[in-house]
């Protein structure tokens, strides 16, 4: 039987569309997560701890896939709002 295909939604947005994630937390998303780097929130509050881990992971992970990007524009405004 062939695989239903995903509608753009679905695929973007897994889970929900009241922002919980398929199992109902709020886990963040990597669709969602850049956003926090640039919204006024507290990335440093256990609110955001899904946020945090994904932002942290993915900043170590892309200037290894994308080695010819400056990244450290972005892991400063990371630094920044984990104070």
């Amino acid at each position: 039987m062939p695989r239903r295909a995903h509608t753009s939604a679905e695929a973007v947005v897994p889970g929900k569309s009241d922002g919980t994630g398929a199992n109902g937390s709020r886990e963040a998303s990597p669709e969602r997560t850049w956003q926090h780097l640039f919204a006024d929130v507290q990335l440093h509050a256990d609110d955001y701890i899904h946020a945090r881990k994904r932002l942290t992971t993915m900043l170590q992970v892309l200037p290894e896939i994308f080695p010819g990007h400056d990244y450290e524009p972005l892991r400063a405004r990371l630094a920044q709002r984990l104070r």
